[in-house]
């Protein structure tokens, strides 16, 4: 992990007695400090936090437990998970101390900025740099989120400077250390690995010694691959498949290339902005009749980019030149978190003064001076190469912002030569025409598009939501989703979430007509048709469960919990056709949940009641077996269930059916292990205590089932 301590030793002390960089600091610290008292609405608290915020927080607190392996062959880049899980463990599970950790890491990401600015230039052009970077909002914003991107752009800026740093042997390794831990943080910094290499090959060849020393470039190389070996050595041990970092790509880059790409949204077709890994494997498996997993799925999908690309090459240039424009323009891009809700109205984030469009505007100084072009051409082929990647996936605010420090670098000199042009009485002419460039840039830019994303207030309505849904504020969420239902009836799970608020507090008639109004406005609402299969199973009525999980299942045949709400709602089925059909569909899509604990939990419960013991007993070992033998792996779904308390539960229940299905089945002494094994994930289950008092009688053992019973006597007396 990172040693912060040593960072700022090596960074700062070095420069002690600089005084702009004390001053900048501790400004820095200020600014931070603000933000973090006043800005952060719920700092600590978890129903605050967003999609991508919740998973990383779930996905560390198992990590926390002592699970590493969970989600290995890893999905994402695990490094950032690790991260919080270790700030996590060491506070206790503070999110206040997260978020105070990774803003200090926000004040040395300034400070590399302004010792980058000082080595290109001189300290005003690092003062103004940094100065820049601190008040662009979305810096201060992101390093207050259980977000990878402010590790991120630390870790990126960390390369570039030791990189700039030179050859001597100490630079290359952090350098390769550095470049090792963003790459396991978010791969998409390899785009510059071949750049590094040229580089120390160039300066290598540009040495006036006669042996070419190559040892920088082999020595970055060597580190860098020792610190990424680990994530790929896991992913292959768990997957059997070569698996350098994540397998994430794959599905990224087909989101940002099919026929119904806009450039800017995460959106999966047909699932729209809300589609699951479930709905990513179910479409690979449909398309090609096998189950593919992980690394083969990130090809699968990457095959259907290429192919949209290669099919339909006109739309596919106009889209990309889309995205690169957008890339460079002022705007900014929401990922899955409103920026006009929480940066551009949040009440300390609105007074930061420096918009992205200033910025880029201050960026295009140097290109009018020839000296200053050839000094900072680097940085502008830098920002080149990531934009021309970067789109060809899709574009938000988040993806962008590690160029932003570069802008700000050659900004900061851009305004730094325009001083000492003005100062000298130099080149009067070309510093007003690069200043009134630079102004013409900011409004052509401003007019083409809103410096802000206020056209998400939609999403925003929605995700305040189920802010207070999560939170328990049925009352708070219910007025969100109901103005968001009114401006918008289209708007995806909007009815859902408002029928939510009403099954929550006991008002089943309003959360039944709000379900039906999602699948009135929304046909395909899976989720609308699972509630509604749950209400009428709770008012046993049956038939119209049956009806209504049929419906989500014929729209995401591997939807587990309406899989579930199909078998349940078979109790009250007297029909044998029904029954049959019923029977017909477990078969179906048990495929796509065979190795899912809790369905086959729910399975065994439907095939016990159907007399079907022997498949019943496999179901509850496999279930079992999946909980305490394989790797756990975290859903990106938007609940705050302690997972730890919902495995406890199958596995407590699964043993305790065993006993009582092997006792059934005269095989007592499986009984008697089963039920206690019940009895030890809760010592107050009264029926796992039957059912060994009930063993012990059987096997012959009566002094441990009168002990047993004396022991139920004076836990239940009543009983």
């Amino acid at each position: 992990m990172l040693n912060i301590s040593g960072l700022y030793y090596i960074c700062i002390m070095r420069n002690r007695f600089d005084k702009p960089l004390i001053i900048i600091i501790a400004i820095s610290i200020f600014v931070k400090l603000i933000y973090l008292l006043w800005g952060i609405q719920d700092a600590n608290q978890i129903a605050a936090l967003s999609i991508d915020e919740l998973y990383h927080y779930k996905w560390a607190t198992v990590i926390g437990q002592g699970d590493f392996l969970t989600n290995a062959p890893y999905f994402r880049a695990p490094f950032y998970s690790f991260f919080l899980a270790l700030l996590l463990k060491v506070s206790s599970g503070s999110l206040i101390f997260v978020r105070i950790v990774q803003l200090a890491l926000g004040c040395l990401t300034i400070t590399i900025i302004y010792m980058i600015g000082k080595k290109i230039s001189n300290k005003l052009a690092a003062v103004c740099a940094s100065v820049i970077y601190l008040a662009y909002p979305l810096s201060a914003y992101y390093e207050g989120e259980l977000l990878l991107d402010s590790l991120f752009i630390l870790l990126s800026m960390l390369v570039y400077y030791f990189y700039l740093r030179g050859h001597d042997f100490k630079f290359p390794l952090l350098t390769g250390l550095f470049f090792g831990l963003a790459v396991i943080t978010r791969p998409t910094i390899l785009v510059f690995l071949p750049v590094i290499i040229y580089g120390y090959f160039n300066r290598a060849r540009r040495e006036k010694t006669k042996q070419l020393n190559l040892k920088p470039a082999f020595v970055f190389i060597i580190v860098g691959l020792i610190t990424i070996a680990p994530v790929t050595v896991i992913n292959y041990i768990t997957s059997s498949q070569l698996i350098p970092i994540s397998y994430q790509g794959g599905i990224n880059f087909y989101i940002g290339n099919n026929p119904e790409a806009d450039g800017v949204s995460a959106i999966l077709p047909p699932f729209g902005r809300e589609w699951t890994l479930d709905d990513a494997n179910y479409v690979a498996r449909s398309e090609t009749g096998e189950e593919i997993k992980y690394g083969a799925q990130s090809r699968y999908w990457l095959s259907k980019g290429f192919d949209y690309i290669l099919s339909h090459p006109v739309e596919f240039s106009k889209l990309y030149f889309k995205k690169l424009l957008l890339f460079f323009s002022g705007r900014e891009f929401s990922n899955n978190i409103p920026l006009g809700m929480t940066v551009f109205d949040n009440k300390v984030l609105s007074k930061f003064p420096v918009p992205l469009i200033f910025i880029l505007g201050l960026a295009i100084v140097p290109l009018f001076f020839d000296k200053a072009r050839k000094s900072v051409m680097s940085l502008y082929f830098l920002i080149a190469i990531y934009g021309l990647a970067i789109s060809f996936f899709f574009i938000s605010s988040r993806f962008r912002m590690p160029i932003v420090p570069i802008l700000c670098i050659i900004g900061g000199f851009g305004i730094n030569i325009v001083y000492e042009n003005f100062r000298a009485g130099k080149l009067i002419s070309r510093s007003v025409i690069s200043i009134a460039a630079t102004l013409l840039l900011i409004i052509v830019l401003s007019n083409l598009s809103p410096a802000t994303a206020r056209l998400d207030n939609h999403q925003a309505l929605y995700i305040r939501g189920n802010q207070y849904l999560r939170a328990g504020d049925y009352r708070a969420a219910r007025a969100r989703f109901d103005s968001l239902v009114n401006i918008n009836p289209m708007f995806e799970n909007g009815h859902v979430n408002l029928g939510i608020t009403y099954l929550k507090t006991g008002n089943t008639r309003e959360a039944m007509r709000y379900f039906g109004m999602e699948l009135l406005y929304n046909p395909k609402s899976s989720e609308a048709a699972n509630n509604l299969a749950a209400i009428f199973i709770l008012n046993k009525e049956y038939d119209s469960a049956v009806y209504y999980a049929d419906a989500a299942l014929n729209i995401k045949p591997y939807y587990k919990e309406a899989a579930v709400n199909l078998l349940r709602a078979v109790e009250g089925i007297s029909d044998t056709a029904v029954k049959n059909d019923i029977e017909e569909t477990r078969k179906a899509i048990r495929q796509y949940l065979n190795g899912d604990p809790v369905y086959l939990f729910e399975e065994a419960l439907y095939l016990s009641n159907l007399g079907r013991l022997s498949e019943a007993i496999n179901n509850h070992l496999k279930a079992i077996d999946a909980l305490t033998n394989h790797r756990r792996l975290i859903s990106f779904r938007q609940n705050i269930e302690d997972e730890q308390a919902a495995r406890k539960r199958i596995l407590k229940l699964a043993n305790y059916q065993l006993g009582y299905l092997y006792g059934i089945n005269g095989e007592f002494n499986k009984s008697v292990l089963f039920s206690r094994n019940a009895i030890e994930f809760d010592s107050e289950f009264k029926e796992a205590f039957i059912n060994l008092i009930s063993g012990y009688r059987s096997l012959g053992k009566n002094r441990q089932a009168d002990s047993l019973a004396e022991i139920c006597m004076r836990k239940w007396p009543d009983n």
